[in-house]
């Protein structure tokens, strides 16, 4: 069984990737904030709850991919907090307070969840193969019956035989 920081690693977004991922979720929170408090148009109101539903779920997708697994559960748990703070808040700020708002707010986390530790393991699976893959190209194959050290040295090398250095 593969040891705890094995699996970490496994479960690893490579650091660049980590940090744009990071900028993208707090560009993303930036922007679901200031959307949600200022006051809606009449072009979104037919399709609000879609973009309740898609924007807390990419950004629980996004938070998923970036973060290490230690920290999902309480980040998701936040952004959760989040989308029901901003629907108390909303009246506040010439908006109303929807229950469906903080129903697709809690359906797009949990969505957007699954699909980016779906995604996350599914990259652990590829850079596990490619390692293997790359370890695999490595190793040196032996047929049967083949001499791998021959009086001490690695066959294959060159030596004189005992004939040669009789003469």
């Amino acid at each position: 069984m593969p040891s705890d920081s094995h699996q970490a690693q496994l479960l690893d977004i490579p650091g660049g990737t980590r940090n744009l991922l990071v900028l993208t979720a707090v560009v993303g929170l930036i922007i679901a904030i200031v959307a949600s408090l200022e006051g809606g148009s009449d072009s979104t109101l037919a399709v609000d709850k879609i973009l309740h539903f898609v924007g807390y779920g990419a950004l629980a997708m996004v938070l998923v991919l970036a973060l290490r697994p230690k920290v999902y559960i309480p980040v998701l748990l936040a952004l959760i907090a989040l989308g029901v703070a901003i629907e108390f808040i909303q009246p506040l700020n010439s908006r109303g307070f929807e229950v469906a708002d903080m129903v697709a707010n809690i359906s797009g986390v949990a969505v957007g969840a699954g699909v980016g530790l779906v995604t996350r393991l599914a990259l652990a699976r590829y850079r596990t193969e490619m390692v293997a893959a790359e370890a695999r190209r490595a190793i040196r194959r032996y047929e049967a019956g083949e001499v791998i050290f021959r009086q001490g040295r690695k066959a294959g090398t060159s030596t004189s035989s005992r004939a040669e250095r009789s003469r």
